[in-house]
């Protein structure tokens, strides 16, 4: 499988969940954000799937409606510090949510626990601890969701390098043995 057939340009990939099924994605640059109606996810998808080389094809054509597509306008959020008033702090996806690109969102929520419980084991005084635990986290958390939106650029067509480098690994992982 050459790069051509799973990129033809586009922000899309294919990666194998099981046996018998396969995950696909696709990024697209959409400034405006569409929102599109679940009944309409469909439709809307498939003149998007042309062109993209015969695995794509044939995926598109066998497509209907017991094809689970989510078909959404991607986010991201890192909230400026502090990340707690009082004895109040946010973790997780209530300080910093990514796009789905590296599959670390839920990932850095258990992170944040772990840092956090270390510096709680470390001192009683909140301030102190909360100071830590930004100065620890705070950069992590940034480049997490830094390099994801740069992998959804780059998927989109902004950073063609990128987007060849993606797939050609993904290639390898799908050749066939």
């Amino acid at each position: 499988m050459s790069v051509a057939e799973l990129a033809g340009g586009s922000g899309i990939g294919i990666n194998p969940v099981s046996e018998t099924q396969s995950y696909m994605f696709m990024t697209v640059a959409d400034p405006d954000k569409t929102l599109i109606r679940e009944k309409d996810q469909l439709e809307a998808l498939r003149p998007l799937l042309i062109g993209h080389g015969p695995m794509v094809d044939a995926i598109r054509r066998q497509m209907d409606e017991s094809y689970q597509i989510n078909y959404r306008p991607l986010e991201s959020l890192i909230v400026d510090r502090p990340w707690h008033r009082g004895r109040v702090l946010l973790i997780g996806a209530a300080a910093h949510s990514t796009t789905p690109h590296l599959g670390h969102g839920a990932g850095l929520a258990v992170e944040d626990a772990v840092v956090l419980g270390e510096e709680l084991e470390r001192s009683d005084d909140l301030d102190m601890v909360f100071e830590r635990f930004m100065a620890r986290w705070l950069p992590r958390a940034r480049d997490v969701i830094e390099s994801s939106w740069s992998i959804c650029k780059g998927l989109a067509g902004e950073y063609h390098e990128t987007m060849a480098m993606h797939a050609a690994a993904m290639g390898r992982l799908l050749a066939p043995t």
